[in-house]
């Protein structure tokens, strides 16, 4: 995560597999498979820390592509 004037952004990256070829189906199973995931851990920041977070995305490797959740 990193820290913004307005709040915080949480980035996860993810090393899964995703097929450019089966386009936007195929980022929407992997956002999907990781949202509760990715809302523990804003729960888990914005209690730690104090701090809304304002943002969330998994960064897909293999694809090359920040997706928001």
């Amino acid at each position: 995560f990193f820290e913004e004037e307005d709040g915080l952004v949480l980035l996860d990256y993810k090393t899964d597999y995703v097929d450019r070829a089966g386009g936007k189906d195929a980022i929407c199973r992997v956002r999907e498979q990781y949202r509760t995931q990715i809302q523990y851990y804003a729960m888990a920041l914005e209690r730690l820390l104090g701090k809304r977070v304002k943002e969330k995305y998994i960064y897909l490797l293999s694809a090359g592509q920040a997706v928001e959740c």
